[in-house]
């Protein structure tokens, strides 16, 4: 999404690697220097989106949106400002996140090792069995013996499914408040990293 930078039109060598520290959009930023309105952009990080004769602007503008929604920028903004964080307590979240996505990716790969291996395993013990009984007796003692009645059955079933009306959910008695459908947004205890 961010194809350049402000800043690497200015360096030389590759664009700086953005994070969310560098243009702040909530209470606790505080503006470098008193000049005006210029010293709360001075130094920070834009988004910049080249729009081509054979790109709207409407859809430049909606992966702009789709890059603050991914990156839960819009989510921490409205975070902040409705608890009245200080920044320094927005960065502490945001290193907490960091370390519980570290913890997360390295339980993942762990799990795909092992669910690997097991796999592995597997295979070559029934490639032994194929090789000491033959293809057919291996099929036959995982479950593949169906017979053509039995397909049949099925094929009927399947059938009678996909053709039965369609079942209508009834309607909840109970409709959300606006209040009661944001207010998850706002608490700090069941917080979605």
């Amino acid at each position: 999404m961010l194809r350049s930078t402000a800043l690497s039109h200015m360096r030389k060598g590759p664009a700086p690697i953005t994070n969310r520290r560098n243009m702040g959009l909530g209470k606790g930023v505080s503006w470098r220097g008193n000049y005006g309105a210029f010293g709360r952009w001075a130094g920070r990080v834009g988004m910049v989106e080249e729009v081509s004769a054979k790109k709207s602007i409407t859809q430049v503008d909606n992966e702009i949106m789709d890059y603050v929604h991914k990156t839960r920028i819009r989510h921490d903004q409205m975070m902040t400002t409705y608890h009245g964080m200080k920044r320094s307590r927005q960065i502490a979240i945001w290193n907490a996140r960091a370390a519980q996505r570290r913890w997360h990716t390295k339980m993942y790969r762990a799990y795909q090792t092992f669910v690997q291996y097991e796999t592995m395993k597997t295979l070559k013990e029934q490639a032994g069995l194929v090789t000491q009984y033959g293809q057919a007796a291996v099929n036959r003692a995982i479950g593949d013996y169906k017979t053509l009645d039995e397909r049949k059955q099925r094929a009927t079933l399947v059938k009678r499914l996909v053709s039965a009306p369609t079942v209508i959910k009834s309607p909840t008695p109970h409709v959300l408040t606006q209040r009661q459908a944001v207010a998850h947004r706002f608490d700090r205890k069941w917080r979605m990293y």
